[in-house]
């Protein structure tokens, strides 16, 4: 059976890829077994026509001959039926890998950057650093920080604060073509006019992605 979702998988969600996937296989698997019955059953069958030691007319020999051929030909059709039925699951199933993998890929880069660029603040350049944020928000995040933007870049510029981070792990917890959840694991390094040389600090950040006008983008921040 041919995929009939392929084209439209990247609406699935990740369970219901892999369960359609499954099926699939499934399916084709069962064909295949179908398939093996099929032709057993028919070499037993043409074994039974050729009876060893009986005479053979020209009339019957010709007739065997017949069924023979119908039965290679039958053989070969089921045979190729279930080869067919295999390698279409076997390419469905690499579809649905793929594009999990290429999700899961796209859901770590996207958080990385996200929160490089929502701890890496300059007094510097705060407006152009916190305008840059608010571009990559959406959701319940892009909400809260709009009530918060102008303040913090008060507060940078006064204090003349630089944050620098490291990203030092990224996990994906689950990553769809819309959504995502990610954990981010941060070392921080903060200087201000009052503490020049502050010590390094760790950070776990879980991060929610959701789909805005065709990227997906910060919907949600929490430290842990």
């Amino acid at each position: 059976m041919a995929p009939p979702a392929a084209e439209g998988s990247e609406n699935l969600t990740e369970t219901d890829a892999v369960a359609a996937a499954e099926a699939h296989a499934a399916l084709a698997e069962q064909r295949a077994r179908d398939a093996r019955v099929r032709a057993a059953e028919l070499r037993r069958q043409a074994d039974g026509d050729a009876q060893p030691g009986a005479p053979a007319s020209p009339r019957t020999g010709a007739g065997r001959s017949g069924r023979q051929r119908l039965v290679a030909a039958a053989l070969a059709a089921a045979v190729t039926c279930g080869l067919l039925g295999v390698g279409s699951a076997l390419a469905w199933k690499h579809h649905v890998a793929q594009t999990k993998r290429d999700e899961v890929a796209t859901a770590a880069a996207v958080a990385r950057q996200s929160v490089t660029d929502l701890m890496s603040l300059n007094f510097i350049n705060a407006e152009e650093d916190v305008a840059r944020i608010l571009d990559n928000a959406t959701g319940t995040f892009k909400s809260d920080f709009q009530g918060q933007q102008y303040l913090l870049v008060k507060n940078l510029i006064r204090a003349k604060s630089i944050t620098k981070v490291d990203i030092t792990g990224v996990a994906v917890q689950s990553a769809t073509a819309d959504t995502a959840e990610v954990m981010v694991a941060v070392t921080s390094r903060a200087a201000n006019i009052s503490n020049p040389h502050n010590p390094a600090k760790r950070f776990r950040v879980a991060v929610e992605l959701a789909k805005d006008q065709g990227r997906l983008k910060l919907s949600k921040v929490t430290f842990v």
